[in-house]
């Protein structure tokens, strides 16, 4: 309970570097937004979110845009995770800005905090730590990508890498299930950082498998919370999977190879 207290605080410590870092925004959350663009697209879809998760959260995907298609939410991201740390201010009537505006600063504050994390997890000392969680919420590249939430929200990462080196100190099922929750947080938040996040882990546990002898055990508990995992996300990530199918969507790079291909 005690430390649970310690890092609650840290993170309103985080919250109020945030405001100071982005004022005027937290005196303009009804108003202010970064630009007209993504800022705008990402409050309506906050609002829809919150919307769909209080009235028909099995209908979250069907957006009412671009009737008749299918899962229009699948287009974008679908910032699930972030609507449901933003929903206590939905019900409490902040318009769609003031929700984007509250995301943004929940967002810094979680970032900082996964960096935090990360770092104390490493050195175990508490003050460099906090230090090395406001240079990860507040490197230069968020600050401009303030119009984009879903950059902003990069606590999943370092929270997973922490995860993944708690679990090979000391391996337990619990913790392999800790990191399978930090790529759930990833995919509700950011669908880049998914598969960063992804990434960062296989390699490494691949460099795990290389320097260490591990028995059967550490890795079959992987694999539980890897089936664990994957049963979560099915239904978060198959619409992707069938607006890609439906649409014909790709990838711009693929989409370029296979034009040049065409040429050819």
């Amino acid at each position: 309970m005690r430390r649970l207290l310690r890092d609650l605080t840290i993170v309103i410590f985080f919250g109020l570097v945030a405001v100071a870092a982005t004022w005027p925004l937290a005196a303009r959350l009804r108003t202010a937004v970064p630009d007209l663009g993504d800022p705008l697209l990402n409050s309506w879809i906050l609002d829809w979110d919150c919307y769909a998760l209080t009235h028909a959260p099995l209908t979250i995907y069907n957006a009412p845009i671009f009737h008749p298609s299918i899962y229009p939410l699948a287009y974008t991201e679908n910032l699930i995770g972030v609507a449901i740390a933003v929903l206590p201010f939905y019900v409490a009537r902040f318009n769609g800005i003031a929700l984007h505006g509250i995301a943004l600063l929940i967002g810094y504050a979680l970032s900082c905090y996964g960096g935090f994390v990360l770092a104390r997890t490493v050195t175990q000392r508490a003050v460099p730590s906090i230090i090395a969680g406001i240079v990860y919420g507040f490197v230069p590249y968020k600050l401009a990508h303030l119009q984009h939430v879903q950059i902003i929200w990069a606590a999943a990462p370092p929270l997973a890498l922490a995860a993944v080196i708690a679990y090979r100190r000391q391996p337990s099922l619990l913790r392999a299930i800790a990191i399978g929750a930090c790529v759930i947080f990833a995919a509700l938040t950011n669908v880049y950082f998914f598969l960063f996040t992804n990434a960062a882990i296989a390699m490494s546990f691949a460099l795990i498998a290389i320097a260490e002898k591990r028995d059967r055990r550490f890795w079959s508990r992987l694999v539980i919370a890897a089936v664990l995992t994957g049963i979560v996300l099915l239904p978060f990530l198959a619409p992707y999977a069938s607006v890609a199918r439906q649409y014909r969507m790709h990838s711009w790079e693929r989409g370029a190879a296979r034009r040049v291909g065409d040429c050819g």
